[in-house]
């Protein structure tokens, strides 16, 4: 064989074997490339609803907008896609599948019960969006999960959305509702004012050294909305998330390491950061009386009217609407035990709130969300169905506490705990945000650590 006879069969053998490890090669990368594709669907999916806002006719208004429309398209089509284009390995997830039937039973009972009970379809609808949402955002968040590197980004993307809901929310309310800084705090909270006090608190102890600036600023942009806003609730909201946190670090000991403890070897102290966190509490107040140099005084006006029921406008309404609600609920065995259907119209009790409706033009019929959401839930699918949306919580809960991800637990246990004590003075699924953020959560939480890990390994199948 001559010299050019074997230089020619080295560069087909050459060419044949680049052939041969090309597959491969790409092989390796496609599994990047396909969680990388589905990380920016996901964010499509959650970000777009940061810039939902609050119509101004609340109850009974034409409601919406083209750019609610298009915001609703977006994250419908991501959501969608994203679904369409991963392999069904999520889907044998025995929690999740179980969560997913028990939503899906619920919502069709929900569609099934209001129908009957001659809710108009157009209120039917709109209570029932954010629950698809949730729906959806449950498919999604296990979908993310199943990569357990995308747990972190899935936590830090809910933090940036609810910092912009809460800046769009506050523009929006002083730029196209025409607030002043005196009345802007009857419209400041964002629909994720929860996520926008539980994630930065998280992360301010399980996150990343390097998004520490960004986290401080949510800390701080959080603890001055609380403030201003003068909202009760978000107290509450507060010490729940703080007593959860503390409950979750001394839980997971294990998992509280970091800097040159972890190179020690030693587990690290909370109690710098908790003192760093006691500080910018300190700067979020100087923060507000910027704003308003009587916010303390008003909001301690407020904290006391709370101990007298008979002056606290809030109270007696929340009171009168609790009241008519199980009125409802027991005019008989029927409505008791398969409810009065989503977004059917309940009275309030009058007696509770005569002088307030007389002075204040309050509405004693409305169609709504109940803002006491457990009871609600009661009312509007009876003891049949009512219990589901608190025990997904409950299960939610326990699977963040469960996982192997210190941050992504942490947030879950923080959020969902809050969620569980807010739901007695709102309603958890009252935003559409709130209830796509709810829904990822709900599914990333749901896939078992084990699976995790097995699915962050390259070429392995679920």
């Amino acid at each position: 064989m001559t010299d050019f006879e074997h230089a020619q069969k080295n560069t087909v053998v050459r060419r044949l074997g680049a052939k041969r490890n090309r597959p491969k090669a790409l092989a390796a990368d496609k599994p990047e490339r396909r969680s990388a594709l589905q990380r920016q669907l996901a964010f499509f999916f959650l970000v777009p609803w940061a810039l939902d806002y609050r119509a101004e006719v609340a109850n009974g208004g034409v409601g919406g907008s083209v750019f609610q429309f298009l915001i609703l398209a977006t994250s419908a089509f991501s959501a969608i896609a994203l679904i369409a284009t991963t392999k069904s390995g999520y889907r044998y997830q025995k929690g999740w599948r179980r969560l997913m039937t028990l939503w899906t039973v619920f919502m069709v009972y929900s569609v099934v019960a209001g129908t009957l009970q001659g809710v108009a379809f157009s209120h039917l609808i709109r209570i029932l969006l954010p629950f698809v949402l949730c729906m959806l955002g449950m498919a999604v968040g296990a979908i993310l999960a199943m990569d357990a590197r995308n747990l972190d980004a899935l936590v830090l993307w809910i933090g940036v959305a609810a910092v912009v809901s809460e800046v769009w929310t506050a523009v929006y309310a002083l730029t196209g509702m025409g607030l002043t800084s005196d009345t802007v705090r009857y419209r400041i909270l964002s629909p994720l004012s929860v996520y926008l006090i539980a994630v930065p608190v998280c992360m301010f102890v399980y996150g990343q050294r390097k998004h520490m600036p960004s986290t401080v600023a949510g800390m701080l942009l959080a603890g001055a909305v609380v403030l201003i806003s003068q909202t009760r609730t978000e107290l509450i909201v507060i010490v729940v998330v703080v007593g959860a946190l503390f409950l979750y670090s001394r839980g997971h000991k294990h998992l509280a390491t970091q800097g040159t403890a972890r190179r020690a070897g030693k587990k690290a102290s909370l109690l710098p950061k908790v003192l760093a966190a006691a500080a910018l509490v300190g700067v979020s107040g100087m923060i507000a009386i910027k704003v308003n140099p009587d916010i303390f005084d008003q909001f301690a006006g407020r904290i006391m009217a709370a101990n007298d029921a008979q002056g606290d406008a809030t109270a007696l309404t929340r009171i009168a609407e609790a009241a008519g609600e199980i009125e409802a609920m027991r005019r008989s065995p029927a409505t008791m035990l398969f409810g009065l259907g989503i977004g059917s119209d309940h009275s309030w009790d009058v007696s509770y709130i005569i002088d307030i409706a007389a002075d204040q033009g309050e509405e004693t019929d409305v169609w709504y969300l109940g803002h006491i959401g457990w009871l609600y839930q009661f009312y509007a699918s009876g003891l049949l169905f009512g219990w589901v949306l608190p025990f997904v919580f409950l299960i939610t809960i326990r699977n963040g506490w469960r996982s192997s991800n210190p941050l992504f637990g942490a947030a879950v246990v923080c959020v969902f705990s809050a969620y569980l004590f807010q739901g007695f003075l709102a309603h958890p699924m009252g935003s559409r945000a709130g209830a796509v953020a709810c829904g990822l959560m709900i599914g990333a939480a749901a896939v078992r650590p084990t699976d995790q890990r097995s699915a962050a390994e390259p070429g392995r199948k679920i």
